[in-house]
């Protein structure tokens, strides 16, 4: 399986890094990432030159892609710069390789020179030249690497020449730990995530597993082939090894780690030249690993580290955030031993230029959340606006007064805390001392910041995607809910209603797009408590909704107050979010929501990209329901017969009042029309309901005649059309009436009483159109009741 790499810096070197790269057939360059977009390799095109077609690497301008990019084995730095290198080891995925140019160039040189000597076979010579050229550019590219600031480069090299040079397809380097109690492996290669995982495997302890017991013999094992030893064979298993040679490192004979190469496919991969030329390698490693372990110690000795690790047991234990942040602050202030530490945060998805006092060991907690600070308001916020630090000295007898002999000075030290090029917030520092160690707490105060600031970033990025899965796991259920909703009026309350709840917003508004009219009519509002504040937003509303109709985009406006809407900074709207509902092609109206509820903890006010994409996933389910409820309104405008009780419905009633009274016309006769109601219908239960209305559905057809035309037009209205019937209505009333008195055997006791009522119209006779014909009819002058103790309750004479 090939190595995926990816490049940062498109300079002259980054191609020459690609070409050399490419000609490897088990490496495949995925990514070309440089923040320049001047970059030599963004725009060969300028200079007559342009990309082969068999290339297929993706360009990015931005490191956070390395976070997304999947199987990232290894990530070559050639962009010539210490700041963006740094930042490399921020995005990268932990168990991506990083190196310089130099350190590929070398690789890729040992590569080539093994592949011209023919590959394993050319290694069958005790100590090859090829080894030798690999132990001369280990030492010309180890000689080049800054140990202090990047060790984990040294660690890959130097493990990656173990491998080449021994033609290993796995391996690990581990180094002695603090406690010198276990091993702690640095780098690791072709190892899969099953044995790396281990951490027995990971911190081997001394004594204790291959590595372990290396380190303590404080001799090489050499396990392939001829020289393989059963003692050891489980344990090779264990590491999902066939063979392998693990060397001691050493330096005055202390231990300072193991290195270890491996084969998982052959037993007979390494011989005793391969030993020997690990163990020089080891040899020669030992100078460069000592420098590191010094430079290390130094470290550790700095009040710098000790802050450091009291944070991370801060921030990697359950406490609030709250908590969190106010005990990083007395933290940094028992270890640094100064005056005080303030944090202003903001969330650094806001386009708001404000800070807000969130921790402090002076200040009142009390005013937690209160203190703001906005765009070159006081020293707090020319950091704000700036993004640079800003130092300010007082002497004891005053601010830039003269010094007296021996005064120490007042510092404080105001720094932007800017993680992945976002603005967090503002720490300040308030501490004094001697003039001669100021550069040093200085630059413990910036590297603390910085850390600080990475921690808080990562607790708000968990917690913002936690909210955010969330979310997206509540529209699935909502959306699917609002898909099965058959009534208009109640679909489109819940759209907003939901919308509202899921997005946090306080208002909603969901237009459709009426055709006839040529217009975005609202049909549902959420949140509005004042008629004058609805109608003055609804006049704002109609200006976003129509610009993302015609645009068919959704739109965000994180600050109303600066767009080019001309909001008032008196008006209640801050933010708006709206978007399209769109399905097939089809635009459908819009939706929109205003102002974000302020509930929770360093997220402001504001929609942000996050909605935006959670309302396009909303609105997909509310354009589904949507066009689901057309179509079923449709599908219901053509259905003639009432399921209940399989007679015609109201809507075939007028239709066929037209055709029977056109019919009456051209031959000369008439016809009546007896529209009946149930009173007090829902006084019964629902089963009860329909029980009844079936059982008078079925008496009325059995009690007149075949051509008779019978409806069902309410749950509570039945209508009949008598054909060539005139004045012979009112015994057909009387008959209905006296049938029913009687009540009929089909009307069990336990639905009665039931009280009813009746009206006629016979045309051309009373009535001289289909309106009049269902007025008249409409109107009940006869009542009377089924009641199972009375055989005869007419209550009003027909005539």
């Amino acid at each position: 399986m090939s190595e995926k790499v990816v490049i940062v810096g498109a300079n002259l070197e980054g191609l020459e890094i690609m070409a050399l790269m490419r000609k490897d057939p088990q490496i495949e360059v995925v990514a070309l990432i440089d923040p320049d977009k001047e970059a030599l390799g963004f725009n060969l095109e300028k200079y007559g030159y342009r990309f082969s077609d068999e290339i297929s690497v993706s360009f990015y301008h931005d490191l956070q892609i390395l976070m997304e990019i999947p199987e990232i084995d290894i990530i070559v730095d050639a962009s010539n710069s210490e700041s963006l290198h740094q930042q490399i080891y921020q995005f990268s995925p932990p168990e991506a390789q990083i190196m310089k140019a130099n350190s590929a160039k070398l690789i890729r040189k040992m590569k080539a020179s093994i592949e011209v000597e023919g590959g394993k076979e050319s290694l069958q010579r005790e100590f090859s030249p090829q080894q030798f050229l690999a132990l001369n550019l280990f030492l010309e590219t180890a000689n080049s690497i800054d140990l202090t600031h990047n060790p984990e480069e040294f660690y890959h090299l130097l493990l990656n020449v173990g491998l080449q040079g021994c033609g290993g397809n796995a391996g690990s380097l581990m180094l002695m730990n603090r406690n010198e109690k276990n091993l702690l492996m640095v780098a690791q290669k072709g190892l899969s995530q099953a044995i790396t995982r281990k951490p027995e495997l990971r911190f081997p302890k001394i004594g204790e597993g291959i590595a372990g017991r290396v380190a303590q013999i404080g001799e090489a094992l050499l396990l392939s082939g001829n020289y393989d030893d059963l003692r050891y064979r489980h344990l090779l298993e264990e590491e999902g090894m066939k063979s392998l040679i693990s060397v001691p490192i050493k330096t005055k004979g202390s231990p300072l780690g193991v290195i270890s190469v491996g084969h998982n496919s052959f037993t007979d991969a390494f011989s005793r030249h391969h030993l020997a030329f690990m163990t020089e390698l080891a040899a020669k490693s030992a100078k460069y690993l000592a420098e590191i372990r010094t430079y290390q110690k130094l470290q550790d000795s700095r009040d710098e580290q000790v802050v450091r690790g009291s944070i991370s047991e801060i921030w990697d234990s359950s406490l609030p955030i709250k908590e969190k942040l106010q005990q990083s602050v007395k933290k940094i202030h028992e270890e640094l031993k100064i005056d005080s530490c303030d944090l202003y945060l903001r969330d650094p998805y806001s386009t708001l230029p404000e800070v807000t006092l969130q921790a402090s060991l002076q200040i009142n907690p009390n005013l937690f959340g209160l203190i703001t600070y906005r765009d070159y308001q006081g020293t707090i916020g020319k950091v704000l606006k700036l993004k640079r630090p800003l130092l300010l000295k007082e002497y004891a007898s005053g601010l830039f007064s003269g010094q007296e002999p021996n005064a120490r000075e007042e510092f404080l030290y105001l720094l932007p805390m800017i993680v992945n090029f976002k603005l967090l917030g503002v720490i300040t520092f308030h501490f004094s001392g001697d003039p001669n160690l100021t550069d040093q707490l200085l630059t413990y105060c910036r590297e603390i910041s910085g850390f600080l600031a990475h921690r808080i970033y990562q607790e708000l990025e968990k917690e913002r995607w936690q909210q955010k899965m969330l979310k997206i796991s509540a529209i699935n259920e909502s959306g699917m809910d609002l898909i099965n909703i058959s009534n208009e009026e109640k679909l489109y309350f819940v759209i907003t209603a939901s919308a509202a709840q899921l997005l946090e917003a306080e208002m909603c508004i969901l237009r459709l797009y009426q055709e006839s009219a040529n217009k975005l009519l609202v049909r549902s509002s959420y949140g509005f408590k004042e008629p004058q504040l609805y109608r003055e937003v609804q006049k704002l509303d109609g200006r976003i909704c129509l610009e993302v109709f015609k645009s068919k985009l959704p739109l965000l406006i994180p600050d109303l107050y600066s767009s080019h809407y001309g909001v008032d900074k008196l008006f209640p709207l801050k933010s708006a979010l709206c978007s399209p509902l769109v399905e097939e092609k089809t635009l459908l109206g819009t939706l929109s929501l205003y102002n974000k509820i302020e509930d929770k903890f360093l997220f402001s006010p504001q929609f942000t990209m996050d909605d935006r994409e959670i309302l396009g996933k909303f609105t997909s389910y509310v354009s589904k329901s949507i066009v689901n409820l057309q179509e079923l309104n449709r599908k219901k405008s053509l259905q003639t017969i009432d399921e209940l009780t399989g007679m015609f419905n109201e809507r075939y009633l007028r239709h066929r009042l037209h055709e029977e009274t056109q019919r009456a016309d051209r031959y000369k006769r008439e016809l009546s029309l007896i529209v009946l109601k149930i009173e007090d219908l829902s006084n019964l239960s629902p089963g009860r309901q329909s029980l009844l209305i079936s059982r008078i559905g079925a008496d009325l057809e059995k009690l007149f005649r075949s051509c008779d035309i019978f409806f069902h037009l309410a749950p509570d209205k039945f209508a009949i059309i008598f054909p060539e019937m005139g004045n012979q209505i009112k015994n057909i009333l009387s008959r209905l009436i006296n049938h029913f008195s009687k009540k009929p055997s089909s009307i069990k006791d336990d639905l009665l009483p039931v009280s009813m009522s009746a009206g006629y119209s016979s045309y051309p006779i009373t009535s001289f159109s289909v309106d009049e014909l269902i007025s008249q009819a409409s109107f009940f002058r006869h009542s009377f009741t089924i009641d199972s103790s009375s055989k005869d309750n007419i209550q009003k004479n027909i005539g």
